[in-house]
């Protein structure tokens, strides 16, 4: 099963074979380019003596040599790993035993010195790319593994150590099947990645789906402002998949600051929420609704999506899967009442995803629980009003810190926050918050804000200003990296 993306590859590639498949920032592949590629990155791991089962942790820019690399990998039925080049390896990469590693000289020192038990290795270096031989021949799979996992995504780590999930080549295409039909993806789009493809998301959306759509893909190493503007423009990018950040950023350009974006006709925000603020502030520069998709590492590949028409809504009732809003029972509440999100897999009628769906460990009868609490409106449009584990006991209250973010986040001159417990576990703990500012903005003025929306044991009995907040590797604000530093 893990070949079927090198075979669906190589589909493509006889189907559109110089058609651009990946544009990076230092080089661009056709369809047969990369096949050529990744058949040659192939034969020269199998001689190296990685195969199924085997892990390649990759130090690698997002880029065409990433592309290379995973669909060789594919072919063979190993697991690509994608770290930071920089940083620190969690400690589940580090358990994994001995590795194949593919990075430049930094990287695999740094990753030695670390502790990564390194064994086949593969240089690569930002000039001339993966240092890979020209050998002919056809490739062979040696050891037949059933339903071989090929990639390890991560959680974001926002409430601490990432955890690493292993996708296997079915499961990256059905949910990339699922994403093209809900989205209606074509083969004449142009999408913009700008993100690592540690994230899930990031992976599925554009690692998987441009080969599955037969579209093309423009890679940034990382978020760049005037990159990413360059890019919509130059490349007539129509579809730009990305976090929160990457809105507020494009959101707040100046006003003098030329950008043409009339090429864009669907622009999805996911990882965290996206506030009315910068959802209104793109739409009114740039002409376009900011949609939202809700899904995570602990319940994928389940997932639901607002294609922008209703502002901070994630989501609908109705879909792939289905959701529904239940109390601590598991009783379906009313509308505008709110209680934990849960997918309805009763609903799922895609076989393979509901049986990836059963076994997960937060399924108890139908319901997949989310740990995320939300409501939904009269339209049925999903919201996330927070996590269930973040509420903050004020008294004999709770408070929902994302219920508090969120009207934090609708003041106009409020950029980002985030909201914490003041003297967690004492007997006077109270609701903190964290605000970055946009413009002049007083604690006192904010506070009374808070009081006008706001039952008072809701309300920050503290309020601190600061530049900008600890975000983790995929870009989300981590509430575990602040706290860990405050």
């Amino acid at each position: 099963m893990a070949a079927m993306l090198y075979r669906l590859l190589a589909k493509q590639r006889q189907k559109y074979p110089d058609k651009i498949a990946v544009i990076g920032e230092r080089r661009s592949l056709t369809y047969d380019q990369l096949f050529q590629d990744a058949r040659r990155a192939a034969l020269y791991l199998q001689a190296e003596g990685i195969g199924p089962g085997q892990y390649l942790v990759a130090g690698l820019p997002p880029g065409p040599d990433f592309y290379v690399l995973f669909y060789a990998a594919a072919a063979l039925g190993c697991t690509v790993l994608p770290v930071p080049r920089a940083g620190k390896l969690s400690s589940r990469v580090l358990a994994l035993g001995q590795v194949g590693a593919v990075g430049d000289r930094e990287f695999l020192q740094s990753a030695r010195a670390a502790g990564l038990n390194i064994g086949s290795v593969v240089r690569w270096n930002s000039k001339t790319g993966l240092a890979i031989p020209k050998i002919s021949g056809n490739f062979f799979r040696r050891k037949l593994v059933k339903e071989p996992d090929v990639l390890g995504v991560s959680t974001s780590g926002t409430t601490g150590e990432p955890v690493i999930f292993l996708r296997s080549a079915a499961e990256l295409y059905h949910r990339a099947r699922l994403r093209i039909d809900g989205m209606k993806i074509r083969c004449d789009d142009a999408l913009l990645s700008v993100g690592p493809f540690t994230s899930g998301v990031n992976a599925v959306f554009h690692l998987v789906l441009p080969l599955i759509a037969g579209c093309k893909v423009v890679v940034l190493e990382q978020f760049d402002r005037r990159k990413a503007v360059d890019a919509i423009r130059d490349q007539k990018v129509t579809v730009l998949c990305s976090i929160p950040l990457t809105f507020e950023v494009l959101a707040h350009l100046p006003r003098n600051y030329s950008a043409d974006f009339s090429s864009l006709r669907l622009c999805i925000s996911n990882g965290a929420p996206l506030s009315k603020n910068i959802y209104e502030r793109f739409r009114d520069r740039f002409g376009i609704g900011i949609g939202q998709m809700y899904g995570g590492s602990d319940f994928a590949p389940a997932f639901t999506f607002n294609r922008g028409n209703v502002a901070e809504a994630v989501g609908q009732r109705s879909g792939y899967f289905p959701t529904r809003v239940v109390d601590s029972q598991g009783v379906e509440l009313r509308k505008g009442a709110t209680g934990e999100i849960v997918f309805d897999l009763s609903g799922v009628k895609n076989h393979a995803l509901k049986s990836i769906l059963l076994k997960n460990p937060n399924r108890r009868g139908d319901y997949l629980y989310t740990g995320d609490l939300g409501r939904f409106d009269e339209a049925d449009n999903l919201f996330v009003v927070g996590r269930k584990n973040s509420l903050i006991k004020v008294g004999a209250m709770r408070v929902m810190a994302g219920e508090v973010e969120n009207v934090l986040r609708s003041h106009p001159k409020v950029r980002e926050t985030l909201v914490f417990p003041l003297r967690a576990g004492e007997t006077d703990e109270a609701v903190g918050a964290v605000v970055v500012r946009d413009g002049r903005l007083s604690a006192e003025e904010l506070a009374a804000f808070c009081a006008a929306k706001l039952e008072r044991h809701k309300c920050p009995r503290q309020i601190f200003f600061r530049r900008a907040l600890p975000r983790n590797q995929h870009g989300k604000i981590s509430s575990y990296l602040f706290l860990s530093n405050r």
